[in-house]
């Protein structure tokens, strides 16, 4: 079952910005609350503690399986070749769906990025190549999935790993981006704050179609 929770989100615009601008700022607010908000929606699905009006995301899901990262939770995460594809088999041995993907935030990127597979080789974790006709928002492949970088993940004891059935994770949305001025926030000064709005909720159908790195 899901239920509707609030995202909401506001950028403040001054009297003599509306006044003096041109239209393609209106559109570039819109664009900033839009990204807002799918920034939010992100990290819920992701990372939601479930606490008071917060969804429960896939990382704290129970059921949700993990897999055992050297360094996690004590200085940072360094995992080794053997431990990425350990991933993949924990996801097999599950009968998780082969349409699988990583989500890491910056940091773990970067890390699998430079570190080699075995010492002495010029063969990364991951590779830094996307395949031609792929979304924008991949960064690389690992282990033959691809890799999507997440930023403003929350606080975690060390930066987030995630293989996974990105399709088992589903986001309810109520309506459509609401967008409703408030001209009393700013009426002294002639503003006008633009406010958003998105019910949405996370479900996930399998937790076992996920994965998430662990200490």
């Amino acid at each position: 079952s899901l239920a509707p929770t609030t995202i909401a989100g506001a950028v403040p615009m001054t009297r003599r910005l509306m006044k003096q601008s041109a239209p393609s700022v209106e559109a570039m607010v819109m664009a900033d609350l839009a990204r807002g908000a799918a920034l939010a929606i992100d990290l819920a699905a992701l990372e939601g503690s479930g606490v008071g009006a917060i969804p429960l995301g896939v990382v704290n899901q129970t059921g949700v399986l993990t897999s055992s990262v050297t360094g996690y939770g004590v200085g940072g995460a360094a995992p080794t070749w053997a431990e990425i594809v350990a991933f993949e088999t924990a996801l097999d041995n599950a009968d998780a769906a082969a349409d699988l993907s990583w989500v890491m935030d910056p940091t773990m990127v970067g890390y699998c990025k430079t570190t080699p597979k075995e010492s002495g080789q010029a063969i990364y974790l991951m590779d830094s190549d996307r395949r031609s006709g792929v979304s924008a928002g991949l960064t690389g492949m690992m282990n033959g999935y691809d890799v999507r970088r997440r930023t403003g993940l929350a606080a975690q004891p060390s930066p987030t790993m995630v293989l996974g059935n990105w399709a088992d994770c589903l986001i309810g949305m109520w309506g459509v981006l609401d967008v409703a001025p408030d001209p009393a926030a700013k009426a002294a000064s002639g503003g006008l704050v633009l406010r958003v709005f998105q019910d949405i909720d996370v479900a996930v159908r399998h937790p076992e179609s996920f994965c998430k790195a662990a200490a």
